[in-house]
């Protein structure tokens, strides 16, 4: 997509809370790497399937989104109990 729709698609994840974007393109899919986008960071980085699952599985998913005005709101997005 061009730049400005990938730009609304983060915006739009980023206000839905959800914590990674993955991008997915032609180049990505021929080197087995895959754009990870960190969403409270905003830091990306090129990892292979096998290292996103384990990114994903080690990462604390009690984290602080960033709202409009730039104050933070605890979120936890897995109940362990449920």
């Amino acid at each position: 997509p061009e730049v400005a729709k990938l730009k609304k698609q983060f915006k739009y994840a980023e206000d839905l809370k959800i914590p990674f974007t993955i991008i997915v393109g032609e180049t990505e899919r021929q080197s087995g790497k895959y754009m990870v986008k960190d969403q409270l960071t905003g830091v990306q980085e090129s990892l292979s399937l096998e290292e996103i699952g384990d990114k994903l599985l080690n990462r604390d998913f009690s984290v602080e989104f960033r709202s409009e005005s730039q104050k933070s709101n605890k979120i936890k997005a897995f109940d362990e109990e449920s």
